[in-house]
């Protein structure tokens, strides 16, 4: 376009500018009003024109859930402990060095099968085989002496009770001494009377001496006579006193011979003592020297190995890891006591067992703690589940908490389930697919649970997710 064009352009709109405000000038309200209908026109026109489009609202999907419905036990989760009763770990009860090994993995023994044979030095000597060969001969020959030793013991026995026998005859023989010596002791008093008698009349008829030289024999004579009267009372006397039992010589032979039979007694009960310890010497030495050599306890099969020739072993040390042919398991959980009261024991527990679940029933549940303050709920688990589990390992259990609403017990909810403020404890409700919120009242809490006493119906479902509020759709999906 040229500067000749651009300048008629602008001449004709002057023009018509100037015949526009002539008019306005002319009729005023008609151009303001005749304006402002334009203007409303343009308006509404671009209110169509450029309005935007209404997107399509989409449906809101409905929250995934789950519940737990009113009217039957709701279940903890726990960990539970796997022991296997037959399943066992060899390891060292001695220090040595390894001197062999006969035991390889997934060979199958029997009871009393030698696995390793641990020695005192490299060279392979064993000081508790000494010990025990010490022992054996010690024990042996306590044992083949022991009856000729007892056999001494009741001879010695047959002595004392002789010697008593031969003390009593003696005293019997005694005895008719005494009797004799009395009867002699009798007459020689009757002779030393008449000589006194004699001795008595010479001294009467004595006339000047004339009887002199016959009193002096006379008197001669019974001092003879009276000194064998003297030695006949001693002889007497010492016969009396040797002859009855209830002097010290007869009591002196009752005490010695008690006292030997008592000696024999203890030396009898001693010797039978000896060989008693000597065998259990023998016993203790063999249990030394068995712990050299590791045998299996019962019959099954070797599942690990973990030593090797040459090495050296402490107590304590694994030698191997051994499965015996009727292993048993059992899954131990440990709970409180307010817990281990509200256990179900209506409803089945679920074990989670690798990729599936078993249902159990308690076996036992302890009455007293077992481990601190925690009580023992025990499961027996099948035998096709054992190859499944490993001893001391752990997996989750379901334990159902409560009792299903009859009326007289109330439900437990994971505490996890409970929205509570200030004033109030809120649950929610599935109703007709939506989340509805019902109050409730609170009892004692048994771990992650928590008892309902009041505010809920038999049906209730009640939702456990923590993402949900009033009104928000949602869908019960299976626990």
């Amino acid at each position: 376009m040229n500067l000749k064009v651009l300048k008629r352009l602008s001449k004709e709109n002057k023009v018509r500018v100037q015949k526009v405000t002539k008019q306005i000038a002319k009729r005023p309200l008609t151009s303001f009003l005749l304006t402002l209908g334009v203007l409303l026109l343009l308006i509404v026109a671009s209110n169509f024109v450029f309005r935007p489009k209404t997107p399509l609202q989409k449906e809101v999907p409905a929250k995934e859930v789950q519940t737990y419905k009113i009217g039957s036990a709701p279940t903890v989760i726990v960990q539970g402990q796997v022991e296997k009763s037959g399943v066992i770990k060899i390891v060292a009860q001695t220090s040595g060095i390894v001197s062999s090994i006969s035991a390889n993995e997934g060979q199958k023994v029997l009871k009393g099968k030698n696995f390793v044979n641990i020695s005192s030095n490299y060279q392979g000597a064993n000081a508790a085989s000494v010990q025990t060969s010490i022992a054996s001969k010690q024990y042996h020959f306590t044992r083949d002496t022991f009856d000729t030793q007892m056999e001494i013991i009741a001879k010695q026995r047959e002595i004392a009770q002789k010697s008593r026998d031969n003390t009593g005859q003696l005293r019997d023989i005694s005895k008719q001494s005494v009797d004799e010596t009395n009867s002699l002791i009798n007459l020689n008093q009757e002779i030393l009377d008449q000589l006194s008698a004699n001795i008595a009349s010479l001294e009467a008829g004595n006339v000047e001496g004339a009887n002199d030289a016959g009193i002096l024999q006379v008197k001669q004579l019974k001092s003879q006579f009276q000194s064998g009267q003297n030695q006949l009372k001693t002889a007497q006397r010492n016969l009396d006193y040797q002859t009855n039992e209830g002097k010290p010589p007869g009591q002196l032979a009752d005490l010695g011979r008690d006292l030997t039979l008592k000696q024999l007694d203890i030396q009898g009960k001693s010797l039978t003592l000896s060989k008693d310890v000597s065998q259990l010497q023998l016993a203790l030495a063999a249990l030394g020297e068995s712990l050299f050599r590791p045998s299996a306890p019962f019959s099954g099969m070797i599942e690990r190995v973990y030593v090797r020739v040459g090495q050296s072993v402490n107590p304590g040390t694994p030698i191997l890891t051994f499965a015996g042919e009727n292993s048993q398991q059992a899954v131990v959980v440990r709970v409180g006591q307010e817990m281990v009261s509200k256990l179900s024991k209506l409803e089945n527990s679920r074990l989670h067992i690798a990729s599936k679940v078993v249902e159990a029933i308690p076996s036992y549940i302890s009455s007293e703690a077992t481990d601190g303050q925690l009580y023992s709920v025990i499961y027996d688990i099948e035998k096709e589940n054992l190859d499944q589990l490993a001893d001391g390992s752990y997996i989750d259990v379901e334990i159902p908490i409560g009792y299903p609403n009859t009326g007289f017990a109330f439900p437990f909810l994971p505490i996890d389930a409970i929205f509570q403020t200030q004033e109030e404890n809120i649950v929610y409700v599935v109703r007709e697919g939506k989340a509805q919120s019902k109050k409730v009242q609170l009892g004692p809490v048994s771990g992650k649970y928590v008892e309902i006493t009041s505010g809920l119906d038999s049906g209730d479902q009640i939702i456990l997710n923590r993402n949900i509020i009033e009104g928000d759709k949602v869908q019960v999906v299976e626990n």
